[in-house]
């Protein structure tokens, strides 16, 4: 398995256990995700984010194609499967994350815990505060050549 933290960001309780658990359980997974909760520069928790998860894959991919609502340090890989389906396009500034994902569910499926097992670090500077629209204009392009029969 695979998982990254963000250097500001804390794992929670048992994070790699549980996720190890369940995707030990469900073989057909290439990844899943948890919810989080966000917390402030000091470390002081603001507020939970239970995280949209939708079961059927067809509905994930829809979502997904609207935006990415996925937060990447929350996530565990199977390794075999991120060797199928490649490793961050390098192409991309922003949004490598949200690209990876959508590659992920085109060869596999995922799963969620909706446990808060991360601690997401919100203090002003993130990456995420300054999107990169085009990045993301080129992942929902791709979302919908992998995706023709499900999203428009």
């Amino acid at each position: 398995y695979i998982c990254w933290l963000s250097a500001d960001d804390l794992f929670l309780g048992r994070k790699i256990s549980k996720q190890v658990e369940l995707m030990a359980r469900h073989p057909e997974m290439g990844f899943s995700y948890t919810a989080f909760t966000v917390i402030d520069g000091n470390g002081v928790q603001q507020y939970a984010v239970d995280s949209p998860y939708y079961p059927e894959k067809k509905d994930l991919v829809r979502q997904l194609a609207k935006g990415c609502f996925i937060n990447g340090s929350s996530v565990m890989m199977r390794r075999v499967a991120m060797e199928k389906v490649g490793f961050f396009d390098e192409g991309l500034p922003q949004a490598h994350d949200y690209d990876l994902w959508v590659r992920f569910l085109r060869h596999y499926d995922c799963g969620y815990l909706r446990n808060y097992l991360l601690a997401y670090r919100w203090h002003g500077e993130n990456m995420s505060r300054n999107p990169d629209y085009e990045c993301i204009r080129i992942v929902q392009e791709r979302i919908k050549t992998l995706f023709l029969e499900w999203v428009n």
